[in-house]
């Protein structure tokens, strides 16, 4: 579905919940990002990447705040946020586990 919806072009965010929840964030400036999700909707991050991470901004604080911010899809995150629109009427209630 996200390879789909990244061919015509439109901004999309994509969920899936579950034992392994991910998201995809699609922009047609940036592609597809897909994210894996932990048991609060949170982006996870693994011990591995951290570790490329750091490899890759030799040392320098500000390539890997920017590294960073790549692998947990923020810059996707920043053009998507101001087209959410909130929805009149519902209200979110915190799952319990």
């Amino acid at each position: 579905m996200a390879s789909a919806l990244a061919k015509v072009r439109v901004i999309a965010e994509i969920e899936s919940s579950g034992v392994e929840a991910e998201r995809y964030l699609i922009h047609p400036g940036l592609g597809i990002h897909r994210q894996a999700l932990d048991s609060m909707g949170e982006p996870v991050i693994r011990h591995a990447q951290v570790d490329a991470l750091l490899k890759k901004s030799k040392s320098s604080l500000a390539e890997f705040q920017r590294e960073l911010r790549l692998v947990s899809g923020q810059a996707w995150l920043d053009l998507i946020d101001p087209l959410r629109a909130p929805i009149e009427g519902v209200v979110y209630l915190p799952r319990a586990v």
